[in-house]
């Protein structure tokens, strides 16, 4: 293992910006596939399944992933999944066959996986892991806010296609950054693929944020601004801003959070994060919807960043791999469920009972950790 700062700050930055860049293609299919599937030669019926598939992969993919690191190490593992994320972008522009695109966001899955884990197996290596985690995080979000901001713009030019063709071969620099890596990581001699077992209260909270905010309130934040009588007309509008914010909040404030987990103490932080995210959640129960949602982006992308150094205080080094692909299988999870369940969830329970009862589970944790985690 890389126990020089300097060096492995370097290579938490390089996996990152790898990471980063092999993202652009899923970044700008979302909204892209969203408004115009007739272009991608698939019916309305696909749509969700593509745009979800790659998430569901990963709770299957992250077990096997960890498992493949372990046999290949850093570099080569990184490598390979920049040359998929590449070439699954270059096959949404070049393909109109359903099989070919469910197989690319299979891969797409896979690669995301890889890349992911090596991200924050690479961050929790340094000392100043609440630094690396952060500053982890803000560089990830380069690659989407670049899809976001300048893909559009490439498709008014240049079509579709072209434009996931072109996505696709600026990807590659992706492939670059990944080579750069060292390849003299240490990694395990004997390397083994573990079960999914039952969360322990960190994974279990994971989920529930995850749940609640990456998945549920993406899909229930039209809806509920309209029970706030927002105009329609201004409602695609204010759901690309609060997008945009939440992509904002982790380019801004992720390293900020680090450093000041690092300096003041992880459990501080992360216990003010989560009284930050109640209050978000209790903002929304009780109708200040604009301002609890936005809040509740921010808290949630700060948790994301912190919440891998609280599941490895009591992990052995040895065993950190198999942790991770534990931690990101219930967050994925946790967002798959809510962007399933979501908007049937709310219209069952309404949103005063829905995030009222979401900020007392949350409550409930952060008791506990206070009382438990050292």
């Amino acid at each position: 293992m890389v126990t020089n700062r300097s060096s492995t700050t370097r290579t938490t930055i390089l996996i990152s910006l790898t990471l980063s860049l092999a993202s652009l293609g899923d970044t700008l299919l979302y909204p892209v596939l969203s408004s115009d599937y007739q272009t991608f030669g698939v019916s309305l019926y696909w749509v969700g399944i593509l745009l979800s598939v790659n998430r569901f992969v990963r709770l299957v993919a992250n077990r096997v992933v960890a498992y493949a690191i372990q046999v290949l190490g850093l570099h080569r593992s990184s490598v390979w999944a920049a040359v998929i994320a590449s070439v699954t972008t270059i096959l949404y522009g070049i393909s109109h066959q359903l099989i070919i695109l469910l197989v690319a966001r299979v891969g797409w899955g896979i690669a995301y996986a890889t890349l992911r884990i090596n991200t924050i197996h690479q961050a929790l290596a340094g000392e100043k892991k609440g630094l690396l985690l952060g500053l982890s995080g803000a560089l990830y979000e380069i690659g989407p806010l670049l899809a976001l901001g300048v893909g559009p713009s490439l498709i008014r030019i240049l079509g579709i296609p072209t434009t996931f063709v072109v996505m696709g071969l600026l990807s590659l620099t992706a492939v670059y950054l990944a080579w750069q890596l060292p390849q003299n990581i240490e990694k395990r001699q004997e390397a083994t693929i573990e079960g999914l077992s039952w969360p322990n209260r960190i994974e279990q909270l994971v989920f529930w944020v995850a749940t609640v905010v990456e998945g549920g309130l993406v899909v229930m934040m039209a809806t509920l601004f309209l029970e706030v009588e927002i105009r329609p007309e201004k409602l695609i509008m204010l759901t690309a801003l609060y997008l945009i914010i939440r992509r904002m909040s982790g380019l801004l404030l992720s390293p900020l959070v680090g450093w000041l987990a690092d300096r003041l103490g992880l459990k501080k932080v992360f216990v003010a994060i989560l009284i930050g995210l109640i209050i978000a959640l209790g903002l929304i129960s009780v109708g200040i919807v604009e301002v609890g949602i936005a809040a509740c982006f921010v808290m949630a992308r700060m948790f994301a960043t912190l919440s891998p150094a609280m599941a490895i205080r009591i992990t052995p080094e040895a065993k950190r791999l198999p942790m991770l692909a534990s931690l990101t299988t219930w967050r994925d999870l946790g967002a798959a469920v809510g962007a399933l369940l979501g908007l049937i969830v709310l219209q069952m329970t309404g949103a005063t009972v829905l995030f009222g009862i979401t900020a007392f589970i949350i409550f409930i944790y952060t008791l506990w950790i206070i009382k438990n985690e050292h």
